[in-house]
């Protein structure tokens, strides 16, 4: 047996019966070009990768001492790049609208409720519910915004600075002073303003402004009492370096929230956010001193018409002339011949020999549309949008295209909701419910003492602007079809376009008797699905 063989088996040998077969020998590292291991894109010497050696780091080590450059970085970009402040008033709008509203829906078999009493609380509920959150003096710790206004300002900052911060004060003198019937109020602050201490580098149980127990949960946050860009205005320097420890909660058994902190987690143990612009800043800065660039080239061809030849030199006309200047000027101030065509629309006067030649720069140049929307394409990916709604164009699609590129943008939105939901409004929701119940305006039984009855109770949906419609008749045909089909319901089909069922079928049923008063009779509708001439011309292009 040879000394190569695995112990318990015979080796293999050579046709003299004698000759141990060895395995051939390992090729070197570097004979395999990448290092030798398993992945190429593993590799520390292939040619296209030695240079890239980025950092493993932990998610809140990786941006520990950036995030002040990319927050400001995007806020530039969205106060001075057309398509930023387009996408991220368009993603608003159709996210939040002017808020999200609520649709409660308790958990009856959870409750014990029977299908009426169920309905029954989510009326109450949303009547407490719409007291607080629609009257800015009431929600807002400035009065100035309802609690709609003030969800479009938190997913507008979850975008571009990564998060939204708030918190939840308790001020019952102040806010019975406004006549509200809550002590619940809600102070919405920037995210710049969460940091640590003297800012102090971060360590095990402190993370740029967020305080966590052993294991990583969050237990209080450092909020700077003045927001550092205040020193520009004279603030006093003892608030922009004095901060307030904030508990993340408070009470025992069933605690009370004391932070809202919304933001997208993308790793374990991460905890800030980070702008929604961070991976696409490079491409929109450079894209956008490059379209600069050529509109400001665009601008100075058009301001140069022609170009005046001369075959004269400088030398020859102080020859002829001595010093040159009164023949030239006499000629030159000469009053142009006008064409009669308005302001620019003369000839003017030249040198004997002198001639206008036409002037073109090439400007905008052959190539900008299409590298711009090349570029633009690959930013609208990054940004979790399709090209279409990033620009808002549409001009080179057919239905079934803009149908499939208005869908895919649609998760997107749906998520943002989800975030702002999960994050924001039902824990706001929350805080409201519990100081009802407390003073006695609701009854909702098991509320204070059971968190998991807390949880049946605040149960809901939160409905946000319609997602509207390409071809309005095929649409609705659809959606018919689904509910006669029971792939759908009502309920279902008014949510998706931003409707209350229960208001929407009140309303149809009060014109319906206004019609009988009056003796009108609407006509009947068919929906049955019809051919559309256009689903051929699409299938053409």
């Amino acid at each position: 047996m040879s000394v190569d063989a695995p112990v318990g088996r015979p080796a293999l040998v050579a046709a003299d019966g004698v000759t141990p077969l060895r395995l051939p020998a390992r090729p070197a590292a570097n004979a395999l070009g990448w290092g030798g291991g398993a992945w190429v894109a593993a590799s520390g010497v292939a040619p296209e990768l030695r240079d890239w050696l980025p950092v493993a780091g932990s998610p809140d080590g990786e941006a520990e001492g950036e995030r002040g450059a990319l927050v400001a970085r995007a806020r530039d970009l969205e106060r001075n790049e057309g398509l930023i402040a387009g996408a991220t008033q368009s993603l608003k709008d159709q996210a939040f609208g002017l808020g999200l509203d609520l649709q409660s829906m308790p958990a009856a078999r959870v409750l014990g409720l029977s299908r009426q009493q169920a309905q029954d609380y989510a009326n109450r509920i949303e009547d407490v519910w719409r007291e607080w959150a629609d009257d800015p003096l009431a929600c807002d710790v400035t009065g100035q915004s309802t609690f709609g206004q003030l969800t479009r300002m938190t997913g507008g900052n979850a975008l571009i600075a990564g998060e939204g911060l708030a918190l939840p004060l308790w001020l019952p003198e102040r806010q019975a002073s406004r006549g509200s019937r809550f002590a619940t109020v809600l102070q919405v602050i920037e995210p710049d303003r969460l940091s640590n201490p003297n800012d102090q580098p971060s360590g095990a149980t402190l993370r740029d402004g967020v305080e966590t127990d052993a294991y990583g949960a969050p237990v209080a946050y450092h909020i700077r009492k003045a927001h550092p860009g205040d020193a520009l205005l004279g603030w006093p320097s003892a608030d922009l370096m004095a901060w307030e420890r904030v508990s993340a909660w408070v009470g025992d058994g069933v605690r009370r929230r004391q932070v809202l902190h919304v933001f997208d987690q993308k790793r374990p143990d991460q905890h800030r956010g980070v702008s929604w612009l961070a991976p696409v800043m490079v491409p929109l800065k450079q894209g956008g001193r490059y379209h600069r660039a050529e509109l400001q080239a665009a601008v100075s061809s058009a301001a140069i018409m022609a170009v005046l030849e001369t075959p004269l030199d400088g030398q020859t006309v102080e020859s002829l002339f001595g010093d040159g200047k009164l023949p030239l000027d006499t000629v030159r101030d000469g009053r142009p011949v006008s064409l009669g065509i308005g302001p620019g629309g003369h000839i003017p006067r030249l040198l004997p020999g002198e001639k206008l030649t036409g002037f073109n720069a090439g400007r905008p140049s052959v190539g900008f549309d299409g590298f711009v929307t090349s570029v633009a394409r690959h930013i609208a990916v990054g940004l979790g949008m399709t090209y279409e709604t990033f620009v808002r164009d549409f001009s080179k699609t057919n239905y079934s295209s803009a149908r499939a590129s208005l869908l895919e943008g649609w998760r997107f939105i749906l998520f943002l909701r989800l975030l702002l939901t999960t994050m924001w409004c039902r824990p706001s929701l929350e805080l409201v419910l519990e100081e009802a119940v407390w003073r006695g305006y609701i009854d909702l039984p098991g509320f204070v003492e059971s968190r998991a009855a807390r949880r049946a109770w605040l149960r809901g949906v939160w409905r946000g602007p319609g997602r509207g419609w390409v071809d309005p008749v095929k649409e609705i045909q659809a959606a018919a079809m689904r509910v006669r089909l029971g792939l759908s319901t009502l309920r279902d089909e008014a949510f998706e376009q931003g409707r209350d069922l229960d208001e929407l079928l009140d309303q149809i049923a009060a014109e319906r008797e206004a019609l009988a008063e009056r003796g009108i009779v609407l006509p009947d509708v068919s929906f049955s699905p019809q051919p559309d001439p256009r689903e051929g011309q699409a299938s053409q292009d």
